[in-house]
């Protein structure tokens, strides 16, 4: 047997048989059990992932983007979901807001990316700057439905914003996490 510490971890079989008298050649291992020191094996999890933001593309200085993720434990398993526009992945000199899922509100990162500038509860008319953009908590909400949540933000991009990073072209990057 195979041995943890001072415990054994043990195969738990089945051998299901069927009314009219079929089962399976032998036994059918199922799982396994720990005898002696607790040890504790995290389930295997499947992260959340990204359905899709709207609008994909555009332009213009103001827009509600819809970011729609899903999280096979279930909305309500989510613990942050990032929706980030700017000319990479980075935080820093980005219009990225976060949900707080805990907290029911969104929070708009500062300009270095370090610690939020602010934040707006959906629905409520306030906002949060930083030197990118603006959000609005008016025309920004959270819905979820089974597995999935849907976050829409209300973005003001600032004319500084337009030419940061040599473009006015920038990226929409997602990041759900449990």
């Amino acid at each position: 047997f195979a041995k943890i510490g001072n415990s054994a971890i043990k195969t738990v079989y089945a051998f299901p048989v069927s009314i009219a008298g079929k089962a399976p050649a032998g036994l059918v291992p199922m799982g396994t059990w720990i005898i002696g020191e607790a040890v504790i094996t995290p389930p295997s999890v499947t992260p959340p992932s990204v359905t899709s933001v709207t609008p994909a593309a555009g332009q213009g200085s103001s827009q509600a983007f819809a970011l729609t993720v899903n999280d096979p434990s279930g909305a309500s398993d989510l613990a942050t979901v990032q929706l980030l526009i700017g000319t990479s992945n980075a935080n820093t000199s980005a219009c990225s807001v976060t949900y707080l899922a805990q907290q029911g509100r969104f929070g708009l990162l500062n300009d270095a990316g370090t610690a939020y500038a602010g934040y707006v509860t959906p629905g409520q008319a306030l906002t949060a700057s930083n030197s990118q953009c603006t959000l609005s908590g008016s025309g920004s909400s959270v819905q979820t439905s089974g597995n999935s949540m849907t976050m829409t933000v209300n973005l003001q991009f600032t004319d500084g914003f337009a030419g940061s990073g040599g473009s006015a072209t920038k990226s929409v990057y997602a990041l759900p996490v449990n």
